[in-house]
């Protein structure tokens, strides 16, 4: 009777650990489906090119997808990366000197992206920008690095329509 007691307690001790496990897998497992439906898509609508049509800084998108639109004064419109190059910090557009300033450690850099002082040893980096119909596309997963030649590549930046 008494070894009877101690298997059937130890079965409830068993089946409950068991459900209390099943219960945490799948909330995990739910956290992790909402983690993975909510991760921003690389790519973004940046509006039309009547939008962007002084040259200048464009700042609408820096907090929410970490971008700055650029046209620049030959005509062309960039995407540049707000985080610096040193370590990772967000520069601030200061739009009266003309130049991103990066609070951390002082790295400065011009309206086209170029270091001109500070720490940073690298300029700060392009993305994918593209025309789909009349609409600007910015897809963040690809970019571009002034130091290795790249801002000249075709999709590093788009040009007004004629």
């Amino acid at each position: 009777m008494f070894r009877f007691r101690i298997s059937a307690l130890i079965l409830v001790i068993v089946v409950c650990i068991s459900v209390w496990a099943y219960w945490e897998i799948r909330r995990a497992e739910n956290q992790i489906r909402e983690m993975i439906a909510e991760e921003p898509s690389a790519v973004f609508v940046a509006g039309r090119l009547e939008e962007y049509t002084q040259a200048g800084v464009y700042t609408k998108f820096k907090d929410p997808h970490a971008v700055w639109l650029v046209r620049l004064s030959e005509g062309k419109l960039v995407a540049i990366r707000s985080i610096c190059t040193h370590l990772g910090c967000t520069p601030d557009w200061q739009a009266n000197e003309k130049k991103f300033h990066c609070p951390c450690h002082g790295s400065e850099f011009d309206m086209n992206g170029l270091n001109i002082s500070g720490p940073a040893k690298r300029p700060l980096e392009r993305h994918k920008i593209y025309l789909d119909g009349e609409t600007i596309m910015v897809d963040k997963s690809t970019t571009f690095h002034g130091e290795l030649d790249q801002w000249t590549q075709a999709d590093s930046f788009v040009l007004p329509q004629s």
